[in-house]
């Protein structure tokens, strides 16, 4: 089974869990094995919301958190050096939201 590079954008996230209202957003990569490169993206995702995601918003919150692939590249062999599920780079969001 191949190894994919995904690259995903979040944005919109509120940093804190008392929802004071600032928006973050925020770039990571993750590398994972997959059939072929929709499974790829849908897996990074996925494993991104589940461990490391603990708030999106208010239900109801204009705008709402968002979080997609921004890449999906194919390569070789993972990188023996990476840890598959670490690192992201934060910015923080514009006043009107991230409309991208």
């Amino acid at each position: 089974m191949p190894f994919y590079r995904v690259m995903i954008h979040g944005s919109n996230f509120s940093a804190s869990r008392a929802c004071d209202g600032e928006r973050h957003g925020f770039y990571t990569t993750r590398f994972v094995q997959a059939l072929n490169p929709t499974r790829a993206e849908f897996k990074a995702v996925d494993w991104v919301r589940k461990k490391y995601v603990r708030n999106f918003g208010a239900p109801g919150r204009d705008p709402m958190p968002i979080m997609r692939r921004e890449s999906v590249q194919k390569v070789r062999a993972m990188p023996p050096m990476i840890r598959r599920g670490a690192g992201f780079t934060l910015y923080r969001s514009e006043e009107d939201g991230d409309q991208i």
